[in-house]
């Protein structure tokens, strides 16, 4: 396996978020929480079809791995479009996405429905 991740040419395309009073099923929020349970459902170790997130102002920046070798991250335009600084996506390597995935599969356990 390759080292250090590379970024996409082209952003993941969601639907276009249009607000038309039910937020919370809207496309643009559906298709986002679908890859986001998918990523969760990955099984240990498995990257690709993984969302990584980053806090960004008063959001977060999310990416999808689109590929294991080379380590490809995809930006998911998502609500505020955030994105993080090229120099991070480039300094993660696998291991830092397999840490990152436990880590926001933890937190969102935390906050599931039992």
């Amino acid at each position: 396996m390759s080292g250090m991740a590379i970024l996409h040419d082209e952003s993941y395309e969601l639907p276009e978020l249009i607000w038309d009073g039910d937020f919370e099923s809207c496309e643009h929020m559906v298709a986002m929480r679908k890859l986001q349970q998918a990523s969760d459902r990955l099984p240990d170790g498995q990257i690709v079809g993984g969302v990584l997130s980053w806090q960004r102002v008063d959001g977060y920046a999310y990416y999808l791995v689109v590929a294991d070798d080379p380590l490809t991250l995809q930006w998911i335009p998502f609500l505020d479009r955030y994105k993080v600084e090229e120099p991070l996506i480039k300094g993660i390597d696998r291991e830092d996405v397999i840490q990152h995935l436990r880590a926001d599969r933890r937190t969102r356990s935390l906050f599931m429905d039992k």
